[in-house]
């Protein structure tokens, strides 16, 4: 009994190791992605911009109320002079 619980222990260690390793790998092609694609020239304020990011609307709409009233239908138009 002591022999399989010492070998599972060992087991779990090595798993452990090996995804301790695989973390540190995909850290570190993260910071790669970052140092390439988040240098002064992709920042648009304090967002990345990378080759293929974009950037995303943060912010609460604001729906007005349609003419006449009615609240059955929900269809929205942005105007062509508004940014969504």
């Amino acid at each position: 009994f002591v022999l399989a619980w010492l070998i599972l222990q060992a087991m779990g260690s090595v798993f452990q190791a090996t995804m301790l390793t695989e973390i540190g790998r995909h850290l570190a092609d993260f910071e790669g992605a970052l140092r390439e694609n988040c240098g002064p020239s992709h920042l648009k304020g304090d967002v990345c911009l990378g080759p293929s990011w974009n950037l995303r609307y943060a912010a609460t709409l604001d729906f007005p109320p349609g003419a006449g009233g009615d609240l059955g239908d929900f269809d929205v138009v942005v105007p062509a002079d508004k940014t969504f």
